[in-house]
């Protein structure tokens, strides 16, 4: 109703209630960096067609995170690959870099250049440079990230799904989840060289 220049809220009804996300603080931090991430990456990308999807897998992903639906590290994994490939910024996960072979059963991703690497091939690189190559495995110089045979099907997985389908999958146990979760952001990080506030905190009250 109004009442000379002031209107009255006489009644209304809940559309969504967001109680559940508000008492969880991995939750609201999550959300958080995503929004983030998404707010940096649509300001970089100029095309606006690109930007839309961004927008439309945003909130996508915050109604999973809304509906607890998934593990938090799935959907945070999920959004950072899928976003940072939009991006222009895609792995080559198609086999490893060196011997070609589709499905190895331990393997490492290059967070530099976005390739695949097997663990054998990975072994001889080791022993061919010494010293040099084994520093560049634990960190230094050029930087890798584990990968199973089932994180590397659900890195495939999240880059080939169809939007609707993006979080129609499910991984074995929480260290795999983490595990997704290591890949997806240590590439997402070196691809941008940027570190991000809301992600600190994200993984100070996260699992």
């Amino acid at each position: 109703g109004k009442g000379g220049d002031l209107y009255w809220l006489r009644g209304g009804s809940v559309l969504h209630a967001f109680y559940d996300i508000s008492t969880d603080l991995s939750r609201v931090a999550l959300a958080n960096y995503l929004c983030d991430l998404a707010a940096d990456l649509t300001v970089e990308e100029s095309d606006e067609n690109e930007g839309e999807i961004l927008l439309r897998m945003l909130l996508n992903s915050l109604h999973v995170i809304f509906a607890g639906t998934k593990p938090l590290p799935l959907v945070k994994a999920v959004f950072e690959l899928r976003a940072i490939s939009l991006m222009g910024y895609r792995p080559d996960l198609s086999g490893c870099h060196v011997c070609k072979q589709t499905y190895p059963e331990n393997a490492y991703l290059e967070v530099l250049n976005g390739h695949l690497i097997c663990a054998d091939c990975q072994t001889r690189l080791n022993r061919q440079f010494g010293r040099e190559a084994e520093r560049e495995n634990s960190g230094a110089g050029r930087p890798v990230v584990p990968v199973s045979a089932s994180v590397l099907a659900a890195l495939r997985y999240i880059l080939s799904a169809p939007d609707k389908k993006i979080f129609s999958f499910a991984l074995k146990d929480a260290e795999e989840e983490r595990g997704l979760e290591r890949a997806t952001e240590t590439f997402l990080i070196h691809q941008l060289e940027k570190e991000y506030d809301t992600l600190r905190f994200y993984r100070t009250v996260a699992h």
